[in-house]
């Protein structure tokens, strides 16, 4: 099944939680995540979301770190800050980097991988594209990247 929960400072999150089958995505799952964040695609009360998954099969860090699954690595008893303070970073973009990522998202549920990939290509010659590259630039110096 999919945990889903919206944190009062817009933070949402979403747990996968199928530890038995190493969080393997099942169709009732795959339906679940897309439900609902449809349905936060139009809530202005979330500003970012954050996947997470049950216990399972571990990755262990460094190689979470090395395959690009992961940008960085944090002690156990920081991890939920952690990932809450990049919440918040995100939260804290601009506005239109926000509406932008919600409107790709949106517009690419139910699609197939190719036709969201030549959607992303197609994006990234319009405008909403240089309002991410704003939040990214704003990411990257907020974190001295």
């Amino acid at each position: 099944m999919v945990v889903a929960e919206i944190h009062p400072d817009g933070i949402a999150t979403l747990r996968l939680d199928r530890p038995d089958r190493r969080n393997a995505l099942s169709i009732a799952m795959r339906d679940a995540i897309s439900d609902t964040l449809e349905d936060w695609a139009s809530n202005d009360g979330v500003r970012v979301v954050v996947l997470t998954a049950a216990a399972g099969r571990r990755v262990e860090a460094a190689e979470a770190h090395r395959i690009g699954l992961v940008n960085a690595v944090v002690e156990a008893d920081r991890l939920e800050d952690e990932a809450m303070a990049t919440g918040r970073v995100i939260a804290e973009a601009p506005q239109p980097a926000l509406e932008a990522s919600k409107r790709y998202l949106v517009s690419n549920a139910g699609v197939s991988f190719d036709e969201a990939l030549q959607s992303n290509t197609t994006a990234s010659s319009t405008s909403s594209c240089s309002a991410a590259t704003r939040f990214y630039e704003f990411h990257m110096n907020c974190h001295g990247g």
